[in-house]
């Protein structure tokens, strides 16, 4: 039986377990494919500068069964086996796996009877076969969903051409669908269609489809055909529930055991010390400790000019998962994959090249969603439906991706190995493991929303709750710390904190020393008390360092890399969109979507990560009154605080107009309780004489002193220009407050800035980079305004509120103006970090305290006025 007959009679089988389509004939028999107890034998290679030809020949001779023939076809496409070097070692690795491993780029293998044929890509997988997959139970079901339409009344003519239009439209879905999940870039075995200039073709014809693919091409084909038909049946069992319920996606093929016993062993604790060792003995030290864990190194690495022996490891871990060490020693370039016995080491892009294919059945979703009428009232809700779903495809798209975790396939637009295709109520998505994982916690967590009373829930629901290890470690993070480092190396101090917090497992992340960052030569001097870990180490990696958290360890790294993976939430906010709408104009949920991007980063604070449409990895989606947002943890914090007080300034504001009260203006600031805290301690009583001490030293002795104060010398002061030596510090004994004795020590160009945990002593610019947030309610004033004008609240305009809202904005600035009050912040169209904002009828305003009470006394002003 020749392998391609193999192929698709294993496609057959397939897809008559699932109810789905088949091939012409379904010959009976047993289905082992030709050679495939052969190929399925493990074997153990060890390689090294070893020709192509004769590690063929080696094969051949450990392999007696296995008969392995070079197509003439090779050296007459000029490729000569015996130039090609081949460095591999692999143990108990089946030959399948050995033979693609040894086979890429330009060459591939057949298994005709008797013998594998080694043989040109082009001719291994260019010859295509027809095959009719008999697909009309499949179109039947598609073409049953509202999208395509109902039938045309009781004429049975009418009622057959449009049963016969529905159908014709379904078809033409499925083949589109097919053609883009059946392609080259995701199987480099599969035919390029005919419209990309290619040898496959695909058509519909009398409920079936005329396929011409190769043999891969044909077993994906299959493979997406019974994934199909699986999730039909799944979203015909949930259609009717009167709530979304939790659902696991359908696959056609489950991952094979070797495959996900490999995952279980890069579950397995690691403990490594590695000084300036080459990459290669550290992958070889992980092979020999993990029993049972092979680590075979792709050959393709040397082909993209990887020299694992010549990249040198700086790292140590204790008790860490292989799958969190790999990441961090393989670098940006490489990754892993878990294969049948062993783990591949490859380039990052191959390590996603086998994308498994998973459906999601999302029509009971889409469905709650269509049913609130205020959302797109113009469509039917059966439209409406269509539409939920492509936006899905377009969240998934945006919140699943390779920028934000480097675990993720990118998607085919993107250049990637990755692909979601909406059909028939389902979602179809090939992804990795860590992308499909994401993307079903995404949609589980909109439909735990869509089950919630609107009107009761409105805390965040998390879209992966965050492994038990990852919480612990982070609650350690909170613990207080003193510490004192005077001119530390940095290093050193972080190995000082990593022994006096052992529990934290504190680990470099290799990319810091291979970014040309060398922390022998950066400097800290601290003196904390009480203050959180965390806290001491946001102080210790400041400008291009940060950290981040994995099961297990906090892992000092790069700025941009602390910023991967950022834990996702699923906000409710029907109950602030139904508010918003009441207001005088409505903009559309993007309103509230852009005033939350201004806001919970307006300070660039390195602990939050940019937007994507900043270049960042955190994205924000809305859904059908939900707001899916991937951000920091200290992102998630200000996004959770300002919804909180923008719901307190709307209710206040509801029950003002229930009323018919015209009560004093009330401000709604977003709450910081630690950085608020801190604050307080300025008002903290001190009475010292200082005599001829640095101001260095000055802030030194007020820390000492002042049981919890906590004074942080910005090391942007010296970056500025100002040398704190240079001022000498001398105050008679009198009592005062802390706050009061700095400002007036400090010279003109200095300030202090209070944040979680600690004071900073800074430059003046700083000091207004992070102003307090307010939320102050508006409506009366601004719909007041329109009135007098002469204008109409049901028909107002926007461009109407917009002159209103400009008018009222230009007032308060010419009140709050730092020209008249050098405590008053710059506004940002001054060039200013202060800022002046609108949503519906709230400001959303930022100003230093001083700025805020002079905006508070302004709008009691006018109000008073009237």
């Amino acid at each position: 039986m020749p392998w391609n007959r193999a192929c698709l009679l294993l496609a057959a089988v397939l897809l008559a377990a699932s109810g789905g389509a088949a091939t012409a004939q379904q010959p009976s028999g047993m289905l082992a494919l030709p050679g495939s107890t052969v190929l399925a034998r493990p074997i153990d290679l060890d390689f090294e500068k070893t020709s192509l030809d004769n590690v063929l020949k080696y094969i051949d001779e450990v392999c007696p069964d296995l008969s392995i023939v070079i197509d003439p076809a090779v050296s007459a496409a000029g490729i000569d086996l015996s130039t090609r070097v081949v460095d591999l070692k692999v143990r108990q690795v089946p030959v399948q796996a050995v033979l693609d491993l040894l086979l890429c780029d330009d060459l591939a293998y057949r298994s005709p009877p008797g013998y594998v044929l080694v043989t040109t890509r082009e001719r291994a997988f260019g010859n295509v076969v027809a095959v009719m997959y008999p697909v009309d139970g499949l179109i039947q079901r598609l073409s049953a969903d509202p999208a395509y339409g109902t039938d045309a009344g009781t004429d049975p003519v009418a009622a057959s051409a449009a049963s016969a239009e529905r159908e014709r439209m379904a078809a033409l879905d499925l083949v589109d669908v097919l053609q883009r999940l059946v392609n080259h870039r995701l199987d480099q075995g599969a035919a390029v269609w005919a419209d990309g200039g290619g040898t496959a073709a695909i058509d519909y014809v009398n409920g079936a489809l005329a396929v011409r693919q190769t043999t891969a091409g044909h077993r994906r084909l299959a493979e997406a055909l019974a994934t199909i038909a699986k999730a039909f049946d799944l979203a015909v069992a949930t259609q009717d529930l009167s709530v979304p319920q939790t659902v696991q996606p359908v696959v056609a093929l489950p991952e094979p055991k070797a495959v996900a016993e490999t995952r279980r062993r890069l579950e397995e604790p690691l403990s490594v010390d590695f000084l300036r060792t080459s990459l290669e003995n550290v992958l070889k030290y992980i092979g020999e400790v993990q029993r049972g864990l092979y680590i075979v190194v792709d050959p393709a690495l040397a082909s993209a000019g990887i020299d694992l022996d010549a990249r040198v490891v700086d790292f140590k871990c204790n008790r860490l998962p292989v799958r969190t060490v790999l990441p961090l020693v393989l670098g940006s370039d490489m990754g892993f994959a878990a294969r049948e016995g062993f783990v591949l080491v490859t380039t990052r892009e191959l390590s996603h090249a086998r994308p498994a294919l998973k459906a999601y059945p999302v029509a009971d979703l889409a469905r709650a969603v269509a049913k609130e009428t205020s959302v797109r009232a113009w469509l039917a809700e059966s439209e409406r439906m269509v539409v939920e779903q492509s936006d899905l495809v377009d969240i998934i798209r945006r919140l699943v991706n390779n920028r934000a975790d480097p675990l993720v396939a990118a998607w085919t637009d993107e250049r990637g190995r990755a692909a979601v295709e909406p059909l028939g109520g389902a979602l179809l998505i090939t992804q990795t493991e860590r992308g499909h994982a994401r993307a079903l916690h995404v949609l589980n967590a909109l439909r735990t929303v869509a089950v919630a009373d609107p009107a009761k829930t409105v805390a965040p629901v998390p879209v992966s709750p965050e492994h038990e290890a990852v919480e612990e470690t982070w609650q350690r993070l909170a613990q207080p710390i003193d510490a004192e480092f005077d001119r530390t190396p940095l290093d050193a101090a972080l190995a000082q904190l990593a022994r006096r917090r052992p529990d934290l497992n504190l680990v470099i992340d290799p990319a810091v020393a291979a970014s040309g960052i060398d922390l022998s030569t950066r400097t800290a001097t601290l003196r904390l008390q009480q203050l959180p870990t965390a806290s001491v180490l946001d102080l210790l990696l400041a400008f291009d360092l940060g950290y981040c958290v994995e099961a297990g360890c906090v892992c000092v790294t790069l700025r941009e890399k602390a910023h991967s993976d950022l834990p996702a939430a699923v906000y409710p906010v029907a109950d602030v969109i139904k508010a918003l709408r009441g207001t005088a104009v409505w903009r559309g949920w993007q309103n509230l979507v852009d005033a939350i991007q201004r806001c919970v980063n307006q300070y660039a604070d390195p602990h939050v990560a940019a937007w994507s449409d900043e270049g960042g990895a955190a994205a924000i989606e809305y859904f059908g009154g939900t707001l899916i947002v991937t951000q920091t943890r200290r992102g998630h914090a200000n996004l959770a605080a300002l919804l909180g007080a923008l719901r307190a300034a709307l209710m206040w504001q509801q029950a003002r107009e229930a009323a018919a009260l015209q009560p004093a203006q009330k401000a709604f600031p977003i709450p910081d309780p630690e950085t608020e805290a801190a604050a307080r301690r300025l008002e903290t009583p001190v009475d010292v004489s200082l005599y001829g001490l640095t101001l260095e030293q000055t802030i030194r002795t007020l820390s000492a002193r002042q049981s919890g104060l906590n004074l942080v010398l910005d090391p942007c002061v010296r970056a500025a220009g100002i040398d704190p030596a240079a001022y000498r510090v001398t105050v008679q004994l009198h009592p005062s407050t802390v706050g009061e004795l700095l400002r007036q020590i400090l010279p003109a160009s200095m300030g202090l800035c209070a944040r979680p945990g600690y004071v900073l002593v800074t430059t003046r610019e700083v000091t207004c980079e992070r102003l307090p947030l307010a939320l102050y309610p508006a409506a009366d004033l601004l719909d007041g305004e329109l009135r007098r004008r002469g204008k109409d609240l049901a028909e107002v305009m926007a461009s109407d509120f917009d002159v209103v809202f400009d008018d009222l904005a230009a007032g308060i600035r010419r009140a709050v103006n730092a020209q008249s009050d050098p405590h008053v912040a710059l506004w940002s169209d001054e060039g200013g970090p202060a800022m002046l904002d609108e949503l519906g009828d709230v400001l959303l305003i930022s100003q230093t305290p001083r700025g805020h009470a002079r905006v508070l006394a302004y709008l009691n002003a006018l109000r008073a006025g009237w």
